[in-house]
């Protein structure tokens, strides 16, 4: 239009021209522009979804209420101005974050062991609790909203999600786990969160817009510094909280001329130089008079090998299987016994383990012991505590050695045979190793005597080696093998051996 039409237009004219350059129905996204009412809610509704109905595979079951709580804190965040029940809505939401974030960093530690599980379990309640208070703040929200807006105030969507939560909250009490309710909970879920949502249309209706704030750092700025928090914080955990702390001490060289003679018998009975020199001086003593060695060694992989044809047979009746063959067994157990007393009978048991190659350590070793004196084996008695610690050494060759974290009896029940869980009382020895030097190893020994005659040493020890640090929620090498012959995590494995004869 030329500059004389502009300036001979008339006010008739003009307001014609506006009518017909501007569409009946603006675009969805302008609609959502002007009233933040849509897209506030859409993120409560979703971040409340993600919270509440997660899918149990590919991490999925933690990464869904990371960005639940998120987007329900940003989504109040914009409506707290509105009116006192948002407000609460908003702190609700950003107490959780206080609360589950920290907890989900952790999960990246062994804290949970530490802790025995009850953080978590407290958290548990605390986040159910809070959830019923933010759904109770929601429904009063909505309904100050509908009030101002002139519209009726009933809010019905917010008072079933509150009943939804209670019937939700009553199924985990009694554990169901059926398929049907779960089935009409989860399309009741979505009904309710729809009916939510269609709140927007009488808004619009009405022609009320909800009340908002200016902000210096805008949603999605808040989102990546809450995603920045959250990586370095797991990062760091799984850095600097993987492991236990270890008391390690320098091995002083010297000996005396007793534990010089005692050696070296028991080297003429055929106990193995490498295991000889890591015991302590006290363990030495207590093997004084032996009268018999009896020597158990392998050297054990843990690692998966590889598959190949190997052919068996003779003559012409050959054919080929498939095998796992280990080019490389990293782990070396060896066992020994030593017979100190005749009538009764009275060994010392020792179970070492040596890393002929260094498999990386990722965070915690676990030694799962069954004496000859266990539940199964029967006929022996125990003589003694249970000892033991574990060495490496540095590049210069200094020795170093360390008490184990945890040596002990742990009653806990796992998963046994067809599904069935059973309760068991066992001995574990928890520990770590530094991720720099050479020649890691250790032992765990026991002393037992006889009950009566006839009867086999049968000692079995179970060692569970951290092969990854990929793993969330972190679990330790003894809470993976607690689990039972059921349990399922690749970041782990169990080299069994056994001293029996």
């Amino acid at each position: 239009m030329s500059k004389s039409d502009w300036d001979t237009m008339s006010d008739a004219n003009f307001e014609t021209l506006l009518q017909t350059s501007i569409s009946d129905v603006p675009p969805e996204h302008v609609v959502t522009e002007v009233n933040p009412w849509r897209k506030a809610i859409k993120n409560v509704l979703i971040g409340m979804a993600f919270c509440t109905v997660t899918l149990n595979f590919e991490g999925l079951n933690y990464i869904l209420p990371v960005i639940g709580i998120i987007l329900t804190m940003i989504g109040f965040r914009t409506l707290r101005a509105d009116n006192v029940w948002f407000k609460l809505c908003f702190i609700i939401s950003v107490v959780r974050g206080v609360c589950f974030f920290p907890i989900f960093i952790l999960n990246t530690t062994i804290i949970n062991e530490i802790t025995e599980g009850r953080l978590v379990s407290l958290a548990g309640i605390f986040n159910t609790l809070m959830i019923l208070c933010l759904t109770f703040c929601l429904w009063q929200g909505i309904r100050t909203v509908q009030r101002k807006a002139g519209i009726l105030a009933g809010a019905s969507g917010a008072v079933w999600l509150i009943v939804w939560y209670a019937i939700l909250c009553a199924l985990a009490v009694i554990q169901y786990t059926g398929m049907v309710i779960v089935a009409v909970m989860v399309i009741g879920y979505c009904v309710i969160l729809r009916s939510l949502y269609s709140l927007s249309e009488e808004f619009d209706e009405a022609g009320y817009s909800v009340k908002t704030t200016s902000v210096k750092v805008s949603n999605r700025g808040i989102a990546l510094i809450l995603c920045l928090i959250l990586l370095i914080g797991v990062v760091a955990g799984y850095v600097l909280g993987g492991s236990y702390p270890m008391r390690w001490q320098p091995i002083e060289g010297t000996e005396v001329n007793e534990l010089i003679g005692i050696k070296s018998h028991l080297r003429a009975l055929g106990f193995p130089e490498y295991v000889l020199n890591d015991l302590t001086a006290e363990e030495i003593k207590n093997c004084d008079g032996a009268l018999r060695v009896v020597v158990e060694s392998a050297d054990e992989p843990v690692n998966d090998g590889r598959i190949e044809n190997v052919q068996e047979g003779e003559g012409d009746k050959h054919y080929f299987v498939e095998k796992i063959v280990y080019d490389v067994r990293e782990l070396r157990i060896t066992d020994v016994a030593v017979q100190i007393k005749d009538k009764p009978e009275q060994w010392v048991i020792f179970h070492h383990f040596l890393w002929i190659k260094d498999p990386g350590f990722y965070g915690t070793e676990s030694i799962n012991l069954w004496p000859s004196y266990g539940e199964v084996a029967k006929g022996w008695t125990s003589d003694g505590e249970i000892g033991g610690r574990v060495l490496y050494d540095d590049y210069e060759g200094n020795h170093f050695a360390a008490p184990y974290y945890f040596v002990g009896n742990r009653t806990y029940t796992s998963d046994g045979l067809l599904s069935k869980t059973e309760e068991k009382s066992e001995i574990f020895a928890d520990f770590s190793m530094p991720r720099k030097g050479e020649k890691f190893r250790g032992y765990i020994t026991y002393k037992i005597s006889a009950l009566e005659e006839g009867y086999m040493i049968s000692s079995w020890i179970n060692y569970t080696h951290q092969k990854s640090c990929l793993q969330y929620p972190v679990e330790t090498a003894s809470q993976y093998r607690m689990k039972g012959i059921m349990a399922e995590n690749s970041a782990f494995i169990t080299v069994q051996h056994a001293l029996k004869f």
